[in-house]
């Protein structure tokens, strides 16, 4: 309620602590080259700035990654040193009495280079392939090695899949409040990962992880972000309070995060298939390039590899995958990583096969179905016919035949999303005998999902208890600590579970109570059990080793239709229907939020956001909002509807639910599909002959009026 009030309190909102200072970075202005000196003068003259500190100011090592932490395989410099990676690298940091003049100050940092690099930049995945060997810009990935293939190939069938470079764009940015206390440091921050924060400021400082507390209350969205790029404003802010003695404030602006750190990392599958007269794959030959920056920390082609299989049999195919090493910012996770790519490059291929020869697109797709571990054979056919697909198919024909300047589309998406448990996730839940009221620490941080509500839930469910009775407090790292990060949707459910272990743990002590006083009140059997010394305190770590979690599939299907403007471009989502099978959904409410927000936070990646930079030096244009767009109210779909799979429980599952928080946004790709038969109906009537178009990524007003292609003899008045 106090998000939906505005009154949640985020690590910006902390009032002002005496003699607290103000942080900004200072940006490198050059791709590759080699810093010659820093020269911060002209900063320091400014009224109001007290410091500026460079890398020969960190007292350990000069990285905000510590490596040995998951998918965390090499060190990132917090300030650049002597070699600057990629565009706007921060080489400084400007401390002042204000954010305002913190950020200004910046500005005047002049820092001189030498040895520019005359090479061409290696911005794109295209430019790593094309890149001299010795450059070594592409790292080999597991892929997927087939056991058999078809023979009855009756077509071969080439293509090109891209997917999007896309900014996170949360709400609140990279923000961290960090105040010394006797030896050590309090750190307030806005992340996802409370451990690594822990271990990356020790790291930076040359000090025990023990005397470095993280406390987040909460984010205010993060969508991977946060995971390890928040390490950044957190080492930053605490070198600041480390060497000044005083409380230090870094709260990052939207353009210096956006310059400065990496996004969802683009991907690109060229492939080439075989098929039969039904569309079923004889044989895939395909190459998986996955754009990681300047650095292969948390890389996702072992993601988008696993999740090309989706719903399907790839015992056919063949699929080598590599790593991009760019000239960019270190490329970093965003919800559904590796999935988001992966099943969207399936998808199109079983749409480009369909349009090859001719055939439905749910047909092919039911050509391919896996045989083991797959609902959508059952639930694909109930869906159609509840959404009125085949009835929208026919209305769209009719609709196209009669409307030449403004064309619609329609298509079919499904999804079988494979959860993996990473990590471990700790709770502590306590019981106050006073009045009987429960507290909860989790490991897990409140982003958005709704974790703290869903924990509330299962706490009071499990002591029998009224939900009012329970307080979720903000994570604190003291309290439960060596946490993964809270991502991968499994989060929540992790966090769960050790929540119902620990509850056991002290139902288990009261039994003995409840037993002699069966008609006692709740709160009479906690003041007996404090009478007898019963520790009313317990705690639980989840781990990956732990067999009660096994790894289980999310089904979801998406029928998305849109209009086009076929003159300007402008695309109009008419209506999306979704099915998400959510198990037993321990609060629909929020899974449906989720399932819109997620979907929502696709089509945008999809049709609108685009990302765009200088070729020649690797700056970034595309900084803010200003000229970052992004999907806003009048943007949705104008009829949206979300479905939750019924009368369903998941069997491996924490109280008979499943993950939903990821697994919706690798449904949005259906809008690209859409759009696409939209557009090759009006090249039709402009008299083209092809059967498949290649889209420009994203889809953007300018994609849509190019891929259309109208002939000038058709522009006519009458």
């Amino acid at each position: 309620m106090i998000q939906c009030a505005g009154e949640a309190v985020y690590t910006d909102d902390i009032p002002t602590i005496k003699d607290e200072v103000f942080a900004s970075f200072a940006l490198c202005t050059v791709t590759k080259g080699e810093i010659e000196s820093v020269d911060a003068s002209m900063a320091m003259k400014i009224d109001g700035v007290i410091a500026v500190l460079t890398s020969r100011d960190i007292p350990g090592i000069n990285s905000f990654i510590k490596i040995g932490f998951y998918n965390m395989t090499e060190n990132e410099e917090l300030l650049a040193n002597n070699q600057v990676r990629y565009y706007n690298q921060p080489v400084a940091i400007v401390v002042a009495k204000t954010q305002a003049i913190a950020d200004r100050a910046s500005n005047f940092v002049k820092v001189n280079y030498k040895n520019i690099s005359k090479r061409p930049l290696v911005l794109t995945i295209e430019d790593a392939i094309k890149a001299p060997k010795d450059e070594r810009r592409l790292v080999t990935y597991t892929g997927i090695t087939p056991t058999e293939r078809g023979a009855n190939v009756r077509k071969v069938i080439k293509g090109r899949f891209v997917s999007p470079i896309s900014y996170h764009f949360m709400t609140e940015l990279h923000t961290t409040v960090v105040k010394p206390v006797d030896e050590g440091l309090e750190v307030h921050c806005s992340t996802q990962w409370q451990d690594h924060i822990q271990a990356s400021i020790a790291q930076v400082l040359n000090m025990p992880e023990s005397l470095i507390i993280v406390n987040t209350k909460r984010c205010g969205g993060a969508f991977g972000c946060k995971i390890a790029r928040a390490n950044l404003t957190a080492c930053a802010a605490a070198l600041v309070a480390k060497t000044l003695n005083k409380p230090c404030r870094m709260s990052m602006r939207l353009p210096d995060i956006m310059r400065a750190m990496g996004k969802r990392c683009n991907s690109r599958l060229d492939y080439e298939v075989g098929v039969d007269d039904e569309g079923q794959i004889q044989y895939m030959d395909a190459v998986f390039y996955v754009n990681d920056g300047f650095v292969s920390n948390e890389n996702e082609n072992p993601y988008a590899t696993n999740a090309l299989i989706n719903c399907y049999n790839s015992n056919r195919w063949k699929v080598d995958s590599f790593g991009a090493i760019t000239d960019m910012p270190g490329n970093c996770y965003m919800r559904a990583p590796g999935g988001y790519e992966g099943i969207a490059a399936i998808e199109h291929i079983m749409d480009h096969i369909a349009r090859e020869i001719k055939n439905d697109p749910i047909s092919v797709r039911k050509a391919n179905y896996r045989a083991d571990d797959n609902q959508l054979p059952t639930l694909v056919p109930k869906f159609i016919e509840r959404v009125d697909y085949r009835e929208r198919q026919k209305f769209i024909k009719k609709f196209n035949n009669d409307n030449r300047w403004k064309k619609r589309g329609i298509s079919l998406q499904n999804m079988a999303f494979r959860t993996t448990y990473l990590g471990n996730y700790s709770a502590l839940v306590a019981v106050y005998h006073g009045d009987g009221s429960v507290i909860v620490n989790i490991g897990g941080v409140e982003i958005g999902q709704g974790i703290f509500t869903r924990i509330a839930q299962v706490a009071a469910r499990e002591l029998l208890v009224p939900v009012e009775k329970v307080t979720v407090i903000p994570c604190y790292n003291f309290a439960t600590p060596n946490n993964y990060a809270t991502g991968s949707s499994i989060t929540t459910e992790c966090s769960a579970y050790a929540v119902i272990r620990c509850c056991d743990q002290i139902n288990a002590r009261l039994a003995p109570i409840r037993a002699e006083m069966p008609t006692a009140t709740w709160q009479q059997i906690v003041q007996a059990a404090d009478n007898r010394g019963i520790n009313l305190q317990a705690n639980y770590l989840t781990s990956p080793n732990d067999p009660r979690l096994v790894n289980y599939s999310i089904f979801g299907i998406a029928v998305t239709e849109v209009e086009v403007d076929i003159l300007t471009g402008m695309k109009w989502i008419v209506r999306v229907d979704i099915l998400e099978d959510a198990g037993r959904s321990i609060n629909p409410v929020l899974d449906i939020g989720q399932v819109e927000g997620a979907f929502i936070q696709a089509l945008s990646s999809w049709i609108m956001e685009e990302i765009k930079f200088n070729k020649q030096s690797g700056e970034l244009y595309t900084d803010r909002s200003w000229n970052y767009k992004i999907f806003g109210a009048k943007d949705i779909p104008h009829d949206f509807r979300v479905y939750l799979q019924r009368r369903t429980s998941n069997p491996v599952g924490i109280l008979g639910s499943k993950a939903v928080s990821e697994p919706p946004i690798c449904l949005g790709y259906g809008v690209v599909e859409s759009l696409r038969s939209a557009i090759l109906d009006s090249r039709h009537e402009s008299g083209y002959t092809n059967e498949y178009i290649t889209l420009d990524i994203p889809v953007s007003n300018e994609s849509v009026v190019h891929a259309a292609e109208v002939k000038i003899k058709e522009y006519v008045l009458y």
